[in-house]
């Protein structure tokens, strides 16, 4: 907790212009040196660490065996050879957790100082609902995620062969970083600017409609009968269903319909305003629409939800007194860290309060 208290000081003092130009890069330093630590360091945290440590030493020893690795391994290209270097630098997990750290993070870091004002509000709202599963667990998803954020500008001003070099960057860290591709088309040539936000939430319903149709044991069904070979790779998927009327399910929703609300007054001031919102509206979709595949909704989902950092923060923007709402923030932070950290993630997850 004190990490986010300093998080609030910072955020408060740099509202001074003088504290700002001189400390902010200061502050931002230590801010990135304490997450690096945690994500090098780790403690207790167990779950998918001890499968990354066990696949780190069984790694490819030399480029023949690393090229075998492409074709044969569930892990991607880019994984795969950042984890071959780090092993031939140094060969310790520990090391590489550092440099898979630092690619993920600086990602993050330069997404929140290009596409929000509150810098510091942001990285608190990534450091409850996304850093413990994503840098400290799932490591890949993790990257690719953070390499995804920052693809926001090129999106929203239709630079292809960029946007297209950064995607395959995080897909080459892990493959659902490819959902963006489609979104790309989606934002720039369906979801338009004058699209109706009342098209929006009609089509929001619908999938909240779909929310709650069982349709696990159709399509389950169909998996057994025609694809059998991969029955036990799906069964994972296919083994929970997801509580749409769940706490954090109903904060994106109203994050998502507050953002829309103030669209007069936000689209000026927050840069890349639609290509976030459509991105916030993506994820719903995907996690209403899959919502009998609990696993599948939430991995799916996620991939747009990382923009709720540069949403939430830009509602500052509609206040004048930015002290006293940061200062709300504060205490809704507390709310938040209950229902995703203390009973969503677990005891566990803890260690770190």
């Amino acid at each position: 907790m004190l990490f986010l208290f300093s998080l609030f000081c910072f955020s408060v003092l740099t509202e001074d212009r003088i504290i700002r130009k001189y400390f902010n890069l200061i502050f931002i330093i230590c801010c990135f040196l304490f997450l690096i630590s945690l994500v090098t360091f780790r403690g207790g945290i167990r779950n998918d660490t001890e499968v990354y440590i066990a696949y780190f030493y069984d790694s490819a020893d030399s480029i023949k065996s690393l090229v075998k690795n492409f074709v044969n391994s569930r892990h991607e290209p880019g994984y795969l050879t950042v984890e071959f270097l780090n092993k031939k630098i140094i060969n310790n997990h520990v090391f590489h957790f550092f440099i898979i750290g630092c690619i993920s993070l600086i990602f993050l870091f330069k997404s929140l100082k290009e596409y929000t004002t509150y810098f510091y509000l942001g990285l608190s709202l990534y450091f409850l609902r996304f850093f413990f599963l994503r840098d400290l667990n799932q490591i890949r998803a993790g990257i690719a995620l953070s390499i995804v954020l920052y693809s926001i500008k090129y999106i929203s001003t239709k630079k292809v062969a960029p946007f297209y070099f950064i995607i395959l960057l995080a897909a080459s860290f892990h493959k659902t970083a490819l959902l963006i591709i489609p979104f790309y088309y989606i934002n720039n040539y369906i979801i338009k600017k004058p699209f109706s936000n009342k098209r929006l939430f009609f089509v929001l319903i619908i999938a909240f409609c779909i929310s709650l149709i069982e349709i696990k044991k159709i399509v389950g069904g169909l998996i057994i009968k025609y694809i059998p070979s991969s029955a036990s790779y799906v069964s994972g998927y296919l083994s929970e269903s997801g509580n749409v009327f769940s706490l954090i399910v109903l904060y994106q929703v109203l994050i998502f319909v507050l953002f829309v609300l103030f669209e007069d007054k936000l689209k000026n001031k927050q840069c890349h305003y639609y290509t976030i919102r459509n991105m916030l509206f993506c994820s719903l979709i995907l996690l209403f629409v899959f919502n009998d595949f609990a696993i599948l909704s939430s991995r799916l989902s996620t991939v747009f939800a990382t923009v709720e950092i540069i949403v939430l923060p830009s509602f500052v923007l509609l206040f004048r007194n930015k002290v006293l709402v940061k200062t709300l923030y504060f205490f809704f932070f507390f709310f938040l860290f209950y229902i995703n950290v203390y009973k969503r993630l677990g005891e566990e997850y803890m260690l770190y309060f």
